[in-house]
C-alpha cells in the first residue's frame, strides 16, 4: 500500500482494537489502490506530483472504496468485490480533471 496504512483502514472502519483481519485489510487496501489509480487514470507518481490536496482526495476515496468493499463483504470467505460509490465517483470526476 502507496498511499494508506493498515491503521488508516483499521481508524476509518472502526477496527482499531481488532488482528484477526489484518491480513485481509491489507489485501482489501492494496486493491482498492489499484482500483482508485485505474480510475483515475493516472499513475502513483502522477498522483504525487499533483500535489498533496490530490493525495488526500485519494486516500480518502480508497478508504471509500474499503469501506464499501468490507461492508459488502463482510463474513464471505471469497474475496471482495470492490464498487464504486457515487461519492467515490464524485472524488474520481475531480481528480481527473487535476492536472499533473
Amino acid at each position: 500500500m502507496e498511499f494508506v496504512t493498515l491503521d488508516d483502514v483499521k481508524l476509518h472502519l472502526h477496527l482499531d482494537d481488532i488482528t484477526a483481519e489484518d491480513a485481509y485489510l491489507t489485501k482489501l487496501a492494496t486493491s482498492a489502490e489499484s482500483l482508485a489509480l485505474s480510475k483515475i487514470h493516472r499513475s502513483a507518481d502522477d498522483l504525487r506530483d499533483m500535489g498533496e490536496e490530490a493525495v488526500a482526495q485519494f486516500q480518502f476515496l480508497v478508504l471509500q472504496i474499503c469501506e464499501d468493499g468490507y461492508d459488502s463483504n463482510r463474513g464471505m470467505s471469497s474475496t471482495a468485490q470492490l464498487h464504486v460509490t457515487p461519492l467515490a465517483d464524485s472524488i474520481i470526476c475531480s481528480l481527473r480533471k487535476l492536472s499533473v
